[in-house]
């Protein structure tokens, strides 16, 4: 069977949405534990490797905005083509990292604590650079290497360990980002040298077939691809693959509707691929969904890793 991973942000629990909106003093405690019982309920639908939910995260840029030098926030801007906002990263003067965003703001104990292998995401550095506003750097590939540069130290100056490492990149299906597929696999290298992390570049929310296609010859320091195929055939599935002997993870699980799918349904998708190292996921963040339905998906994920 197939290993399987959750990534991105999950939505909210009404407790904690409640606490959100009243601006509880109690909001962080409320929030760590509901942390880490959803990490307890991965592990307990068997999901393989276990993941941060985000809670406290709001847009995957956030708590890199707000904490590295450089960088103000500077207004909201629509997330790609959702209606939810994401706090717009203004490159003021030389970035420098905090060192401490992931495990100030990812349960990294509590991931470790799980028992399980885990995940850990940051976002692709060219997919910041086009999410930002650059008043600094004045030209995209500086801004994208001085993004590599500033999460490379927040990877490999501490001890976090992930079995995965996620990176995320939405922007290579938006905004022109089939132009830049050469300057993000000169970052790859920027983003992973020095750490010893096996890491997957994630592209969804569109087809991600033609950015695959060009990625995989490259010669980017991904290991491996994570598609969303909730928008492509099947046929067109198999035909970007073919040649490719690459890890992949399979985006089945449809963040963006309540359909819950079908286990055998899904591991007939699975049995007809011929890939070596195989793993499956949600197609992008389960934010997008109510709260019960993202839980019910995670049980079908945890499922179909397990067999059953």
């Amino acid at each position: 069977m197939p290993k399987s991973y959750v990534f991105g942000i999950s939505p909210r629990s009404a407790r904690l949405i409640a606490a959100t909106r009243r601006n509880d003093p109690r909001t962080p405690d409320i929030m760590r534990a509901e942390t880490r019982r959803l990490i307890a309920m991965q592990v307990k639908y068997g999901v393989t490797l276990v993941s941060d939910p985000l809670l406290g995260w709001d847009d995957m840029l956030r708590w890199y905005a707000m904490e590295w030098k450089g960088i103000k926030v500077d207004g909201i801007n629509r997330f790609f083509e959702h209606n939810t906002f994401y706090r717009i990263p203004t490159v003021v003067s030389k970035i420098e990292p905090s060192g401490d965003v992931i495990r100030g703001h990812m349960d990294i104990g509590a991931l470790s604590d799980s028992g399980h292998e885990y995940v850990v995401e940051v976002p692709e550095p060219v997919t910041f650079a086009l999410m930002s506003r650059d008043k600094y750097y004045g030209g995209i590939r500086e801004l994208s290497e001085a993004i590599a540069m500033a999460l490379n130290e927040e990877l490999c100056s501490g001890d976090i360990s992930p079995r995965l490492l996620i990176v995320k990149a939405p922007a290579l299906v938006h905004v022109d980002g089939d132009r830049y597929l050469d300057l993000v696999a000169e970052m790859s290298r920027v983003l992973l040298r020095s750490c010893d992390y096996e890491a997957f570049l994630h592209i969804y929310f569109k087809s991600p077939l033609r950015a695959f296609k060009r990625l995989r010859t490259a010669g980017s320091s991904y290991s491996g691809y994570g598609l969303d195929l909730t928008h492509d055939d099947l046929a067109d599935v198999l035909d970007a693959l073919k040649g490719y002997d690459g890890c992949l993870t399979m985006g089945l699980i449809d963040s963006h509707t309540t359909r819950i799918e079908r286990v055998r349904d899904l591991r007939g998708i699975v049995d007809g691929l011929d890939v070596n190292c195989l793993y499956i996921s949600n197609s992008s963040d389960l934010e997008f969904l109510p709260y019960g339905f993202a839980l019910k998906k995670l049980k079908v994920l945890g499922s179909l890793s397990r067999g059953s």
